[in-house]
């Protein structure tokens, strides 16, 4: 990666977890949506289906969807495609 596109990766990092925080998930101290920003962070670009994370926080995908929903208003494939497009 070159300059540029390290730094606008960053740019995206730093602008999903902005948007995270201001709906909540940082600051609810829920470890489980923290672990999937994380996980989202370092997978978005190759997985993009749910059942990915679901499988890495040893979750079901109706769990994890519910869970997120619940706390950001969007299933799990709808917030990787977020990250996507920050």
């Amino acid at each position: 990666m070159n300059g540029t596109a390290k730094a606008l990766f960053s740019l995206g990092a730093f602008l999903f977890h902005a948007v995270a925080a201001t709906n909540g998930e940082e600051k609810t101290g829920d470890s489980r949506i923290n672990e999937l920003l994380q996980l989202v962070d370092r997978h978005y670009l190759q997985q993009r289906e749910a059942t990915f994370y679901a499988d890495q926080l040893n979750n079901s995908v109706k769990h994890l969807n519910a869970l997120v929903k619940r706390k950001r208003g969007a299933r799990v494939k709808e917030w990787v495609l977020q990250r996507l497009i920050l």
